[in-house]
């Protein structure tokens, strides 16, 4: 906030920077209140696909600043979660991947023995250059609180570099089967 109070004028790009540092800011307070709880508190099923279509709603004046598409997921699965946990493994996947490409694609699947769902979002620059990362990069931040709150709520964080973008994965445990997302 004091950044961007000294300096009133700045340009578009360093504004736009500043509020994510500050959404980031939010993010790791949040971060540390579960960090510092119980682990595994609050399960309850919790339909995921659901919960993409709701944090899609709130994300959608940074992903029109981009101009990022948004496609899927066309199906769901309830997954044993505590509510508020999975919206802020939700939001930090979303900040690390806003910036990784021109196109969210999001799938969700249904497998194994014991059951478990997996919420596979991909940011992908279809036709581009390869894919690099920059160390460093505001996007890794969110990564690692990611990866901390996703171990702390025993959920399987996976991040794969692809050719023209990333690909996140969380697993839970599932608490019924695939299903159609009505929209």
């Amino acid at each position: 906030n004091a950044a961007q109070e000294n300096w009133p004028a700045a340009p578009a790009d360093a504004a736009v920077a500043l509020a994510d540092l500050e959404q980031l800011g939010l993010r790791l307070q949040e971060v540390v209140r579960v960090l510092a709880a119980p682990p595994r508190t609050g399960l309850e099923p919790v339909d995921l696909g659901l919960a993409v279509l709701q944090a899609r709603a709130e994300w959608v004046a940074p992903l029109r600043r981009r101009g990022l598409d948004w496609v899927g997921p066309e199906e769901s699965v309830d997954v044993m979660a505590n509510p508020a946990v999975l919206k802020q493994l939700l939001d930090l996947a979303l900040g690390h991947a806003i910036g990784l490409g021109r196109r969210l694609e999001f799938r969700v699947r249904f497998f194994g023995q014991p059951a478990q769902a997996k919420l596979l979002m991909a940011a992908v620059t279809p036709g581009s250059e390869p894919f690099a990362s920059l160390p460093g990069d505001a996007a890794e931040w969110h990564w690692v609180l990611l990866s901390a709150l996703a171990l702390r709520a025993g959920v399987v964080a996976e991040r794969q570099v692809q050719s023209q973008g990333v690909e996140l994965s969380l697993t839970w445990p599932a608490a019924s089967g695939l299903r159609r997302l009505q929209k």
